[in-house]
């Protein structure tokens, strides 16, 4: 099936069938294909592409999404597993959605074996949290914690309550290593650190 979407801020081509989609392609973006858990996200919510930062898109559904921090956004879609990394013939990563062994329970008592990471002291940049989506961190969520005080001049803020919202980043595989990398981030298919 051919679908193609056009907005002010969406202008995108893609081709889908059940268990796959084709996006990107225009205003800077490589084509790729995403399935498992990154689908899901992508279908679950509405995004905008970033333009000429090919691979990553910003949540457009800010009413519902703003809110919620990374794991409730995931688990209001019925994420709650990582995807296993697999290789396919044309050796790039395929995904599969599976439930892997190693679980922790959530705030909400969801069990889950996402992993979360927290980033607070990138020089520069807002606080983010990096979920990946599948076991080899080659696809994922990078979420970025902003405060409604942001912006506000110094003597305004005294007695003002800073509200926390959520700026969400959907990553397919060109984008996620790479954003993280390029904000200082080192990622491996086991880890990702910041120096």
């Amino acid at each position: 099936m051919s679908l193609q979407q056009k907005s002010n801020d969406v202008d995108q081509s893609m081709s889908s069938n059940n268990d796959s989609l084709r996006i990107g392609g225009s205003k800077g973006h490589d084509e790729e294909v995403i399935r498992g858990n990154l689908l899901r996200l992508y279908e679950g919510y509405k995004w905008r592409m970033l333009p000429n930062c090919t691979g990553r898109y910003t949540c457009r559904s800010h009413a519902e999404a703003s809110t919620q921090p990374p794991l409730g956004l995931l688990q209001k879609i019925g994420i709650t597993s990582v995807d296993i990394c697999s290789n396919t013939e044309d050796g790039m990563v395929f995904a599969f959605t599976e439930t892997k062994s190693a679980a922790a329970t959530t705030a909400s008592g969801v069990t889950s074996s996402l992993l979360q990471y927290c980033f607070g002291d990138i020089p520069g940049k807002d606080p983010i949290i990096v979920v990946p989506l599948d076991d080899c961190n080659r696809v994922g969520l990078i979420t970025y914690i902003k405060t409604a005080a942001e912006g506000v001049e110094k003597e305004e803020k005294k007695g003002m309550e800073a509200e926390r919202y959520y700026v969400h980043t959907l990553n397919a595989t060109s984008g996620f290593r790479r954003k993280l990398e390029a904000m200082g981030g080192k990622v491996t298919d086991n880890s990702i650190t910041f120096a």
